[in-house]
């Protein structure tokens, strides 16, 4: 073989192609098709790999032009003859895509996409032609096709998204997976007035109440990291300078393998709704400490210890309430019970329920015979359903009578012995399907010396959602006290049992604590100094400190009208750092003295020094009212600057020791 054979091309055994024979070999092994063209635009040349495609005979016919080019498909055959006229003219390379199918195979889908591209050929003398590589590209163009539709559709899934986003009066908007907001639909610009740069990525902390910031972040960075739905309420500042208060409803989007791709969130004002809300709330709350009694019965046989929380979760007061009151014999009286629902409802219909068991108690204290007389008077002015549990103890003999109406019986802790619950009762008040009434019945049950009863609201064991589980805890927990390994408070048993986690309903817990006449007689006082610290942003740490400092002053003194003064100016001075003063807060109470001295240090500007102890002028402007309730109630007050705090107030409370 040399050029004589392949004048066109000039090949020689040293120079061009080189040795014809030995490239002609090698393209046969080559996958895809290579092929020879000649300066005219001639095919002299295919390999293997073309005829195993084109079906065509390997004989010279194959290279005529009306064959292989009847295997194009028709719509890209103008393409591909246009390309090679082009080239053939000015001895250019081309390249072109196009659809190619078998010569055999006449069904239309036979087609498959093919990605031709020549390289002319030249040596020092002429041009010799092109040398064809011609590729199949069907998968790559399926995948790309596949691609293009699945971007295709989701810009039109984004469009319609957002069009639909701009038309809902909510604000609406989209963050990528880190948490970096991305996209806000007009009712975002329109209530902040922030701009698009401004609002975009982590923007929206520029508008966030600085009160709600810390809680807020919490909250989104836990919710990042978990990958589950949130829901957040917190206020947004508006273009006018105020604040609103909005519910925020996120939703993680994740890809086919569980990742999270896209975070979707809506921003809904709800702030009229959370004013009432409020409102209402401050209201219930009212109520609820108006109907819950101010002290509890203590003779040197019994002593009491109650606490009342309400729902965390919703910060809402419920209808659970106590009370222990004496009779003119000395037997005490004990009402529990829990109104169903939330609210100045609920709130109203607890305190009608523990006002008609305090009457009843006077002129008929048989347990069943007052939730009888309680369960007619709430069908008669309500259809809600209310469960409670009154029970009379004679303080001399230690026998209490009882009766329940579905409220969980209290729980009884003799010292060597696990703590056990009591036989249970009836079915709830105001249950319309008990044609007769309330059927129930008393039970009765000697306590012996050294015991301790314990009634409670079931917020306290359903707070998990299993109840077999918190009755566990509680049992656990009272087992714990009776044994001395705890503290001896209502308080101490909530948070051994709750542990720090957020309760959906109202708690209610009354500890009864019966001693021996040794025991009686040996009592000691405890402490005269106490401290406590808690954080602001923690509304029931400042109850539950309330509770406590009133414990406290109630161990030592018997002056009603002094601790009545005294609980209100705690409650004045708890108040004012919640509301004004966020951060770390520290008590102190020192009874070394004939009267009390409290010591209340915040974190925040809390009273200023030079503040005017007058009331203020305005009949609905609160600021300024509870230092003068403050200064008028107490004995005496200083406030100062604390260093490595905020303020210092010191109180000199109106109660002396007994």
């Amino acid at each position: 073989m040399n050029a004589r054979d392949y004048p066109e091309f000039g090949m020689t055994a040293t120079g061009g192609l080189g040795d014809l024979h030995h490239f002609r070999e090698f393209a046969d092994t080559l996958p895809i098709m290579i092929c020879q063209m000649s300066p005219a635009g001639a095919l002299v040349f295919a390999n293997a790999a073309w005829y195993a495609v084109t079906k065509l005979p390997r004989d010279p016919s194959s290279f005529e032009t009306e064959n292989w080019q009847r295997l194009i498909h028709p719509d890209d055959a103008t393409v591909v003859v246009a390309a090679i006229a082009n080239a053939v003219a000015q001895s250019l390379a081309f390249a072109f895509a196009y659809r190619l199918r078998g010569h055999c195979d006449e069904s239309p889908n036979a087609y498959r996409w093919y990605h031709a591209r020549a390289n002319p050929q030249s040596d020092a003398e002429r041009f010799q032609g092109w040398i064809i590589s011609i590729v199949d590209i069907q998968e790559t163009r399926s995948r790309e096709a596949a691609e293009r539709e699945l971007r295709e559709q989701a810009t039109k899934r984004e469009n319609e998204f957002k069009a639909l986003a701009e038309a809902v009066p909510q604000i609406v908007w989209t963050a990528d997976a880190s948490g970096s907001i991305e996209w806000y639909n007009h009712g975002w610009y329109d209530y902040t007035g922030q701009t698009r740069d401004e609002a975009t990525g982590w923007g929206w902390q520029g508008v966030l109440h600085p009160e709600d910031f810390p809680k807020i972040m919490k909250q989104w960075t836990e919710g990042l990291e978990i990958g589950e739905k949130l829901e957040m309420e917190f206020r947004l500042r508006g273009r006018d300078g105020r604040f609103r208060w909005f519910l925020t409803l996120v939703n993680p989007y994740k890809d086919e393998s569980g990742e999270i791709v896209r975070w979707f969130g809506t921003n809904t004002d709800i702030h009229e709704r959370k004013q009432n809300f409020e409102r209402s709330n401050r209201i219930a709350q009212t109520l609820q400490e108006v109907f819950l009694p101010e002290r509890l019965p203590q003779t040197p046989s019994i002593t009491f210890d109650a606490l009342y929380v309400p729902a965390e979760s919703d910060a809402l007061v419920g209808g659970d309430w106590y009370d222990a009151f004496t009779l003119d014999d000395g037997r005490i009286v004990v009402s529990i019970g829990d109104v169903a629902g939330h609210g100045l409802d609920a709130a109203v219909i607890a305190g009608r329920l523990r006002h008609t068991i305090f009457t009843e108690g006077f002129d008929n204290p048989d347990p069943a015979q007052i939730l009888k007389k309680a369960d007619r008077i709430l069908r008669a002015q309500s259809s809600i359903i209310a469960t409670a549990l009154v029970a009379v103890i004679d303080t001399t003999t230690g026998v209490m009578t009882y009766a329940t109406a579905g409220h969980p019986t209290p729980i009884v802790a003799t010292n060597g012995k696990p703590a056990f619950h009591l036989a249970d009762g009836s079915a709830p008040l105001g249950t319309g399907f008990i044609s007769r009434g309330l059927i129930t019945e008393t039970h009765v049950f000697t306590i012996e010396p050294d015991s301790m009863l314990v009634f409670y609201t079931d917020g306290i064991t359903e707070f998990t959602r299993d109840i077999l589980y918190g009755q566990e805890q509680l049992l656990q927990a009272i087992d714990a006290m009776n044994a001395g390994e705890m503290p001896q408070s209502a308080n101490d048993i909530y948070q051994a049992v709750v542990d720090g986690r957020t309760t959906p309903d109202d708690i209610a817990v009354l500890l009864a604590r019966f001693k021996s006449s040794r025991l009686s007689e040996t009592r000691r006082p405890s402490s005269l100094t106490k401290q406590w610290r808690f954080h602001s942003s923690h509304s029931y740490s400042a109850r539950s400190a309330r509770h406590e400092l009133m414990t406290f002053l109630r161990l030592h003194s018997a002056d009603s009208d002094g601790l009545f003064c005294s609980e209100n100016i705690i409650g004045e001075l708890l108040a004012n750092t919640v509301e004004h003063a966020p951060g770390l807060v520290e008590i102190e109470i020192d009874w070394t003295e004939s009267a009390p001295t409290l010591t209340m240090r915040d974190a925040g500007p809390g009273f200023l020094p030079k503040h005017d102890p007058g009331l203020p002028t305005s009949d609905l402007e609160e600021d300024g009212r509870g230092l003068f309730l403050i200064r008028r109630l107490s004995d005496d007050v200083s406030i100062n600057a604390a260093p490595g705090f905020g303020a210092e107030i010191v109180v000199r409370l109106p109660v002396h020791r007994s």
